[in-house]
């Protein structure tokens, strides 16, 4: 891009939230709240759940680790609800019964229940819970020696918060990663070699969905706000490799063709007609596209700071908002900045 073509900035809103922890880790979004795994000390276990409210700048713990020295390993926001989970830390000599929990909190009544827990020491895959509207979703490793001579496979579940029910929905090979983004299922599928497998379908009927093959291998992907983004990484230093992206109609169709969304960067978060886009340096800048994300025009670009190598995932996007955390000297910063 020339100095002729840069595209002319744009006024995001910016506030700042200091926050009493030195660690800021596995950050949710959705709106007026940002859920996080906080830690007190940069070295201590991140074994809190802590909910930051946007609109009054208050925090409160919701949760804590309490698998014997155990930290927080993934955190899911949806409305009312947070879905998180916990694991004992790898090498850890305590060997716990159960290395890992998965747990619901609903923020609106404070009330906390465990929804699946590993069933043996050898349990040890932590599931990384999906949420939208009223479904959970997440994978469970089948027991290891029931395949030790066949491919490793994982069960897809889904726990309906309405009712109060958990089923199976797909029995999957374990390499393959499954998310729930509204009413659709978004599923990869590492196919071999270097291509990837990308299914959509509507959570109703989740094996019965649309498919794409991606030519690339062992893609990083987001899927966020009707969006599907993969870092096309095999083969490429992971700063470098391009990034494409694919629109997630409603009726859990893909729309269109893939579209480069940036040449090089290091993560790239899509929202409805903005993406936040870390770049291999760790600047951090709001993009305004003139349609949506991927229609190859930006039309105003904004620099929000630079970012550590370790903050550079620590991204998030509802909508137009976007949501990310800055570190300082003893205490970490989260910043929402609206596009």
């Amino acid at each position: 891009m020339t100095d002729a073509s840069v595209p002319p900035t744009f006024a995001a809103s910016k506030r700042e939230f200091p926050v009493a922890y030195e660690y800021v880790g596995h950050l949710s979004f959705d709106g007026s709240l940002a859920v996080f795994a906080g830690a007190s000390q940069v070295t201590a276990p991140a074994n809190l759940v802590v909910v930051l409210d946007l609109r009054s700048g208050t925090t409160r713990v919701i949760g804590r680790a309490t698998v014997p020295g155990g930290v927080i390993a993934g955190i899911a926001v949806g409305g009312r609800y947070v879905a998180w989970t916990e694991a004992a830390q790898p090498g850890d000599t305590a060997q716990p019964t159960a290395p890992w929990r998965l747990h619901l909190t609903d923020l609106t009544t404070g009330t906390t229940r465990t929804l699946a827990a590993s069933g043996s020491p050898r349990d040890v895959v932590v599931p990384a819970p999906t949420i939208a509207r009223t479904t959970v979703l997440w994978q469970r490793m089948h027991d290891p020696a029931a395949s030790a001579d066949a491919q490793p496979q994982s069960d897809v579940v889904r726990y309906d918060i309405t009712t109060g029910t958990t089923d199976v929905i797909a029995t999957v090979p374990a390499a393959d990663t499954w998310r729930v983004s509204d009413g659709c299922v978004v599923a990869v599928h590492p196919a071999g070699g270097s291509q990837t497998t990308l299914s959509v379908a509507p959570l109703a009927s989740p094996t019965h969905g649309q498919m794409r093959v991606l030519d690339v291998g062992d893609p990083y992907v987001t899927v966020a706000n009707g969006w599907v983004v993969w870092h096309e990484r095999s083969g490429s230093a992971q700063a470098t490799a391009p990034w494409s992206a694919l629109r997630v109609t409603p009726n859990c169709t893909v729309d269109g063709d893939a579209r480069r969304v940036a040449d090089s960067a290091r993560n790239v978060v899509p929202g409805a007609d903005v993406a936040a886009i870390v770049d291999a340096d760790g600047q951090l800048s709001v993009v305004r596209w003139a349609d949506s994300p991927g229609t190859g025009t930006v039309v105003a670009r904004r620099v929000l700071g630079r970012l550590d190598p370790s903050e550079a995932y620590e991204v998030a996007v509802q909508d137009d908002q976007i949501c990310y955390v800055s570190g300082h000297e003893n205490y970490a910063v989260i910043v929402a900045a609206a596009g």
